[in-house]
């Protein structure tokens, strides 16, 4: 049983690599982003067909399609004979041996969070069972108005490996591990082994302060941030390719929009800094014209999915605690007096200001991490940095 669990999620790698090498070789994304961008890809053209009703049969069409782009490319380099084996180095060695690691331990385990059975696997089960969207008649599912971004990757992990705990746990992890890859997108030459460390930190810092959410479980808090960072970090390597990094801007805030609805927020950061990098490198563009039709065009493209999602909720489901709009929020804080308010604002000032608070020791660690770099490149080995512009 685990040998064919093995063999099917290895079909479902594969189909990913296949989309991978399209994003590489055609839209010329940087190697480093293709994955991430694969997943994103996925996530949206499954959310799109479950609107048509289409989910089953464009998930197993998605397969198909993925495993014969990564067939064709490989048979294409025997061909040529330019077949090689994947470069080994640091970087390559420590990202597979964590892939490796977290894959072991994941294909053994059982879900145990709680909110993994009050929505996460269920609506995944629901997905692989039902092959469409909620409606108001599913009573099944609790927390209506939840986009089901993150949900629809994991059920195309179980659509080709199999209905399992350990599958839904692997095709979440497969998501949040190309976010992690696609970070070194910022490291343009691999042999500096002090960036490289640095970054392995920050990983490092990641999983000992995710005490709340960890890997065993499908609740998306975690995968909000990471898929941020690996839309920062794809924007900055590709930022003189207002072609590429707009293509890959719809792709990655589209899908974070509807992976949950307070990912607005991460999507907003996530185009000002698109913006940003235009701006920046706005006397490099020859056709300046081209740039902004370009950008206006993928930032409004960025929020189609979640458009799609509200107007679902409004016609087809009831409102939910979750919401997030001006209406929802008057309600919420309207039953609030001032004295409750005052203790909430109170209780979180006093724990963002605690050093012994797990999420404030992350932000003084990743920081000393950041300043410590700075000191040793620019003071030590006597070169310029660009951390703290960064």
């Amino acid at each position: 049983m685990l040998l064919l669990m093995i063999l099917r999620i290895s079909l479902f790698l594969f189909s990913l690599f296949g989309y991978r090498v399209v994003f590489k070789q055609l839209v010329k994304l940087n190697e480093r982003v293709s994955w991430v961008a694969s997943c994103a890809l996925i996530t949206l053209v499954l959310y799109f067909s479950a609107y048509l009703g289409q989910l089953y049969i464009v998930g197993i069409s998605l397969f198909a399609i993925g495993c014969l782009l990564g067939a064709g490319y490989l048979v294409k380099q025997l061909k040529e004979k330019t077949l090689r084996p994947p470069t080994l180095n640091l970087l390559t060695i420590w990202l597979l041996f964590y892939f490796l690691l977290f894959a072991a331990t994941l294909l053994t385990t059982h879900l145990v969070h709680y909110d993994n059975y009050s929505h996460w696997a269920i609506i995944v089960k629901f997905l692989y069972t039902e092959g469409r969207l909620p409606a108001a008649g599913d009573a099944i599912i609790s927390f209506s108005s939840y986009p089901i971004g993150s949900s629809l990757f994991i059920y195309y992990a179980t659509l080709i490996g199999g209905y399992s705990d350990s599958v839904m746990l692997f095709g979440q992890f497969v998501f949040i591990f190309s976010c992690i890859y696609a970070f070194f997108a910022v490291v343009k030459d691999e042999s500096r082994a002090l960036v490289i460390t640095m970054l392995f930190s920050f990983i490092a810092v990641f999983n000992h302060f995710n005490i709340a959410i960890r890997m065993n479980n499908l609740l998306d808090d975690f995968l909000l941030p990471m898929l941020t960072l690996a839309g920062i970090a794809g924007l900055y390597r590709m930022q003189l390719k207002y072609r590429q990094m707009s293509v890959f801007l719809v792709l990655i805030a589209g899908s974070l929009s509807i992976v949950k609805n307070s990912a607005l927020f991460f999507t907003a950061v996530l185009i000002v800094y698109y913006i940003s990098r235009i701006i920046v490198n706005w006397k490099f563009y020859q056709k300046k014209g081209t740039v902004v039709s370009i950008a206006l065009c993928s930032i409004a493209s960025s929020f189609i999915p979640y458009i799609l999602w509200s107007q679902h909720v409004k016609n087809n489901l009831e409102s939910s605690k979750h919401e997030v709009n001006l209406a929802a929020y008057q309600q919420t804080f309207g039953e609030k007096d001032q004295a409750v308010i005052q203790q909430i604002s109170d209780k979180f000032i006093s724990t963002i200001t605690n050093l012994g608070t797990p999420s404030t020791e992350g932000i003084l660690l990743a920081n000393l991490i950041l300043v410590t770099a700075f000191i040793v490149i620019r003071f030590v080995l006597k070169r310029k940095s660009s951390i703290v512009r960064y």
